[in-house]
């Protein structure tokens, strides 16, 4: 019955490269912030203890380290310390899924085409992910707020 208890409380979100850069401010020389509640919900997730599950679960799609990679990782330096300090924690966490590209991602991300929506392509895969998993997505990006009209209350984001 305890087992039943502590599933039914996990909290999951997805993080796009907004959330990640936030998180890791000081890493990437960012004065963005997210709320002490979300900072605190990463947190926990980083955490892994054997002797106390997490009530947190993340998902971070590929696409984040890729847009993270295009646009962050400026130097040899910069990359290694980003991958030591920013990647390897978030993969090697037991309470945080890469999400890979999926097929039925991709499908959710190409019908977005019809919105009219200022989307690049990660904004794209950031939103079909949430709409495929149904968690609330963490991002401060302006084209994704406003997207959220298109979505009946099905795209929940926080900050």
């Amino acid at each position: 019955m305890l087992k039943i208890f502590i599933i039914m409380n996990i909290r999951g979100y997805i993080l796009d490269t907004c959330a990640i850069i936030s998180y890791f401010k000081d890493i990437f020389n960012d004065d963005k912030d997210i709320s002490s509640e979300i900072r605190s919900e990463i947190s926990v997730a980083l955490q892994n203890s054997i002797y106390q599950p997490s009530p947190v679960r993340l998902i971070v799609p590929s696409m984040a380290f890729i847009e993270i990679r295009d646009k962050w990782c400026t130097s040899d330096e910069i990359r290694e310390k980003i991958r030591c300090e920013v990647f390897i924690p978030l993969s090697q966490s037991e309470n945080i899924h890469v999400c890979p590209f999926e097929e039925g991602i991709l499908k959710r991300a190409l019908f977005l085409d019809k919105y009219d929506c200022n989307f690049d392509n990660h904004d794209r895969y950031f939103v079909a992910t949430t709409l495929e998993y149904g968690h609330p997505l963490i991002t401060s990006d302006i084209e994704i707020l406003k997207y959220r009209r298109h979505c009946s209350g099905n795209l929940v984001i926080r900050w």
